[in-house]
């Protein structure tokens, strides 16, 4: 069953639960990582830590999600 973003007041609780329902979580965590084409260790300060995507990073971890422009 697909998580709804909308069911989330923020998006790093959202992108905590998504990563946890993942078969693979590290290798999860890397191939987002890499779409993103950031390290792995700062995605992790973005879901877990003070850090914040910029604008760009945002838009291509919505892009990975498959989430719809309204979700974006």
């Amino acid at each position: 069953m697909a998580v709804n973003i909308c069911n989330f007041l923020d998006y790093k609780a959202f992108l905590k639960h998504w990563l946890s329902q993942q078969p693979k979580r590290s290798g999860t965590l890397q191939n987002l990582s890499t779409f993103m084409k950031v390290h792995q260790s700062r995605l992790s300060r973005i879901i877990r830590g003070s850090d914040h995507p910029s604008p760009e990073q945002a838009y291509l971890i919505s892009q990975f999600l498959g989430l719809s422009e309204l979700e974006s």
